[in-house]
């Protein structure tokens, strides 16, 4: 490795280290004091810095769950399961859908990753699955895994029921904590049972379920997996940075753009 190359990594990684991942305590005050239930969002909040990851049952109303259900349906009524059962879906698909689109930037959701941040975040990508029951695992994201080097928070929404028996995510808490700067990689993202397990004893485990209209918050830094055991799971998927790795544009429905404040299109960069 070149000298200059040598300046250019050490650069980046301090860049990341205390630039990137570093919040900023004034913005998390301001952010507090702007909730109206204050103790309520700082728990949250804190939850997710502690443990990296929360969990809030029932989130989204009955009604917009229906209509985000209903959405979800036209958009994969034309697709195949693809051999393993499952179902993947694309960015720019928030243009179809009015309440997707509007719960991407749900604003106490979205008020919480900044918190974790501590700065301003963008949407990164988004996508929605669909997953029949399959027996075999230990492939993708069915294993034990992380997602990235630095910070990036996923929110995902059940769209189906996920019980204790069904197709739910396992995260291991506190792992978001662990350095993941030798990661290079596909392999290195990737954990054996062994590995999970001295892990698991250590910190414990937690399973992703809950009825319909569920919301899910993680650093995806956390070692987590899937499971492909059980009835149809339906899910869509929101990926935040604060401003590394971002995938484009996000295109939404006309009808949410034109409701947006604008706070919520510099969000979408819309």
């Amino acid at each position: 490795m070149s000298f200059i190359s040598l300046l250019g990594k050490i650069y980046r990684e301090t860049y990341v280290k205390y630039v990137y991942n570093k919040p900023n305590s004034s913005y998390r005050k301001n952010l507090v004091y702007m909730q109206r239930d204050l103790q309520q969002f700082q728990g949250h909040c804190d939850q997710l810095c502690d443990y990296g990851y929360l969990a809030l049952p029932n989130y989204v109303e009955n009604s917009v769950l229906q209509s985000m259900k209903k959405d979800f349906e036209a958009i994969i009524a034309n697709r195949e399961y693809d051999e393993r059962n499952f179902l993947s879906l694309g960015g720019h698909l928030l243009v179809k859908s009015y309440s997707l689109s509007m719960l991407s930037v749900d604003p106490y959701l979205t008020s919480i990753v900044k918190y974790y941040y501590g700065k301003k975040i963008y949407l990164a990508q988004n996508s929605g699955y669909s997953s029949l029951n399959f027996e075999s695992q230990g492939y993708g994201a069915f294993q034990w895994h992380h997602d990235a080097k630095g910070k990036q928070v996923k929110i995902f929404v059940l769209l189906t029921d996920v019980g204790e028996n069904g197709q739910h995510t396992d995260l291991i808490p506190e792992t978001h904590k662990i350095s993941h700067s030798d990661a290079t990689t596909y392999e290195d993202t990737r954990y054996s049972e062994t590995e999970a397990s001295t892990l698991i004893d250590k910190y414990g485990l937690v399973h992703f379920t809950g009825k319909a209209g569920t919301v899910f918050i993680f650093d995806t830094n956390s070692l987590h997996r899937g499971n492909r055991n059980g009835p149809r799971r339906d899910v869509w998927v929101f990926n935040y940075t604060a401003g590394r790795s971002l995938m484009g544009e996000t295109q939404v429905n006309k009808e949410a753009l034109e409701e947006l404040t604008i706070e919520q299109r510099s969000i979408l960069r819309s």
